[in-house]
């Protein structure tokens, strides 16, 4: 324990925001934990990431949430060039976010699993985070409290579409073919098109997909996607101008009532509503 090294909040968070977003083409090295939260993402690289006893090799788009007690440290390959988005924030700021998420995502197995949860991204969710950080960046550092919403609203859409399907089964036990399906019906494209898209992408048959989710999910196809749907139009809520109907068929829903229902279930009020109140909506700059 004494070769551990323990990084406080401050300096590697924003005392007056409590976040700290950054891109770097360094590793670290250095066995560590730290008092605060941390996520980072890989692009155009590989890494070998040693975590709490094990190592991995790391690809390319992969995210990765680092909590405090998770021991770590990083190692590059030979030959290999590295591209990070690393993005920290503290306890409160977490206790703040996740109070609000509740139970949209699996909070508890996020935070207590043995390994950090990760994510597999496309190229384009990729640079659609590293494009949202580079704008926050140009934001001036002395307004605090639009740069702190930013940063609320960009964790808010990472955890929402990225861990709103946390396993409990080790990554490496999900058959291939499945996670690839999952990564692929996570694209407005596909998940509109409901389960029949799914079956269609995986290449299996629909009972065989449904016993491979609830095996390695814990939930139903149909259950995924309306959580899919539902994560994209929490999105359109805070991030667009589009009336309620309108996101409702956008997101995939073919009656409003249900899509109402579903989301007062997950959320606790209706869309309206929760477009009127939301604490990380952009309309909220004052």
């Amino acid at each position: 324990m004494d070769d551990i090294r323990v990084y406080p909040e401050d300096p590697h968070t924003n005392p007056q925001t409590g976040f700290l977003g950054r891109f770097t083409n360094r590793a670290t090295p250095i066995l560590h934990k730290h008092m605060y939260y941390e996520l980072f993402i890989t692009r155009d690289c590989d890494l070998l990431h040693h975590v709490n006893g094990k190592e991995f090799l790391i690809k390319s788009n992969t995210l990765v949430f680092i909590r405090p007690d998770d021991i770590h440290r990083f190692r590059i390959p030979d030959g290999s060039n590295t591209q990070l988005i690393n993005i920290t924030f503290t306890r409160d700021i977490a206790s703040e976010l996740f109070g609000y998420i509740g139970d949209a995502i699996p909070i508890d197995a996020l935070l207590n699993s043995e390994l950090p949860p990760t994510a597999y991204l496309s190229d384009q969710d990729t640079q659609q985070i590293w494009s949202y950080l580079e704008y926050i960046n140009t934001i001036n550092r002395d307004d605090v409290k639009r740069c702190k919403l930013e940063y609320k609203i960009l964790l808010f859409e990472i955890f929402t579409k990225h861990f709103s399907q946390a396993v409990t089964k080790a990554s490496k036990d999900i058959p291939v073919w499945l996670k690839n399906t999952c990564r692929m019906m996570q694209h407005d494209k596909n998940f509109i098109y409901g389960f029949p898209k799914m079956v269609e992408l995986c290449g299996r048959s629909p009972e065989h997909l449904c016993r491979s989710m609830k095996r390695y999910y814990g939930i139903t196809p149909t259950e995924y996607i309306e959580n899919l749907r539902l994560s994209y139009a929490v999105n359109m809520l805070l991030n667009s101008g589009m009336s309620v109907l309108d996101i409702c068929f956008e997101s995939g829903f073919q009656n409003v009532s249900w899509f109402n229902s579903l989301f007062k279930k997950k959320h606790g009020m209706s869309p309206s509503k929760f477009r009127k109140k939301n604490a990380f909506s952009k309309s909220i700059d004052n």
